[in-house]
């Protein structure tokens, strides 16, 4: 009995350090493109890049209320890209603050031209309201209302 518990056991230590790289959080490809500060301008085509935004608090008890309703969502050229990769972390300090980004890796790249990004950030309305980044009534004080957007157009060099 207690040598089929040992090969139950070894089995499930198997498989938790098989799966362990694959819950590890994604991690970014190439140079990163800033949408939010349009940073750079020309890039190499072909060349792997990434792009990474999303939401940081310096009051965690703003992330914390809010965190399952903030959400940032990328376009290519005016297609959506959805959501990317979620990646959570903590900054450390007094408190621990959340951040919540997502991370879109290109691996092969862009091919030569012009390619224009476009982030759209979203939160609460109540919350966008309270932070002064909504000026609007809030009928849904839950609900995602967008509250930047940041176009930023590269150009990809051969």
């Amino acid at each position: 009995m207690r040598s089929k518990f040992l090969l139950l056991v070894a089995a499930c230590m198997l498989l938790v350090g098989m799966a362990a790289p694959a819950l590890a959080a994604p991690q970014p490809v190439g140079d990163r493109i800033n949408v939010l500060f349009a940073d750079p301008g020309f890039y190499p085509a072909n060349e792997p890049f990434h792009i990474v935004h999303g939401w940081g608090a310096l009051d965690p008890s703003i992330t914390h209320s809010a965190v399952g309703h903030l959400d940032f969502r990328l376009d290519v050229d005016g297609e959506d890209q959805g959501k990317g990769k979620l990646v959570n972390s903590t900054l450390g300090g007094p408190e621990e603050n959340l951040v919540r980004v997502w991370l879109f890796n290109f691996e092969d790249g862009m091919p030569a031209g012009e390619v224009t990004f476009t982030g759209h950030w979203f939160m609460p309305c109540l919350l966008a309201v309270d932070q002064g980044l909504w000026f609007e009534a809030c009928p849904k004080p839950n609900a995602a209302v967008e509250v930047i957007t940041a176009t930023h157009t590269v150009t990809f060099t051969p």
